[in-house]
């Protein structure tokens, strides 16, 4: 569970690092941030994001939607179906703490956070069925969100005038933003970049 919960912190992160140099409009929003002259120093010009996110934990509650409303300017609305997987994320996340730094014990955070009423006594105890639901919740996070952030970043775009309709002159710009959040391992989608164009200009991209 540990890893499960680690490993999406660390897309959370690598991503919102990466979209500011594939961005240009979060590039511009982000710009308002301040960073530490230590990050500067140890951060390349392409990393340079991550000096941002440092000392965030995107497994804190809230943190997942202020993060990307800080570095894209991008809201994500409640009660949509990613504020729902994302709720579910940040309650693994409780169970990740428990296990963690009270031998599994739940304190009244975790309470409060989950939903329980309170009782003594109460240990996480993880089963196989348990992990593969922590293993759902946390696949289905990160999917929901690398849809939506994608979508909602070529919607701005096109709004902008960034995307003018015709491949020859999107085509850079596109196929950037197409390879920051297409999954190899996945294999969800369009293989290429000119693909997922004409899938896009099918979609969201018929208001150019």
């Amino acid at each position: 569970m540990l890893g499960f919960v680690s490993g999406v912190e660390s897309y959370f992160r690598s991503l919102l690092a990466r979209v500011i140099n594939s961005c240009h409009i979060c590039r511009i929003h982000s710009a308002k941030q301040s960073l530490t002259l230590a990050a500067i120093d140890y951060y390349s010009p392409e990393e340079i994001g991550l000096g941002l996110l440092e000392n965030v934990s995107f497994a804190s509650e809230g943190e997942i939607v202020k993060q990307t409303n800080r570095i894209s300017g991008i809201e994500i609305r409640q009660g949509s179906s990613l504020a729902a997987a994302i709720t579910k994320f940040e309650a693994v996340a409780h169970l990740r703490h428990a296990a963690v730094h009270s031998g599994g014990t739940l304190n009244s955070k975790n309470f409060t956070a989950l939903g329980l009423e309170r009782t003594d006594g109460v240990v996480l105890i993880l089963r196989l069925s348990e992990l593969h639901a922590v293993v759902g919740i946390c696949r289905a996070v990160v999917r929901a969100y690398n849809r939506f952030l994608y979508v909602e970043l070529i919607k701005r775009w096109v709004k902008s005038g960034a995307i003018e309709g015709e491949w020859s002159r999107d085509r850079e710009r596109f196929s950037g933003l197409y390879r920051l959040f297409r999954s190899e391992r996945d294999g969800i989608g369009p293989k290429k970049p000119h693909l997922a164009y004409k899938q896009f200009r099918r979609g969201v991209g018929n208001a150019i």
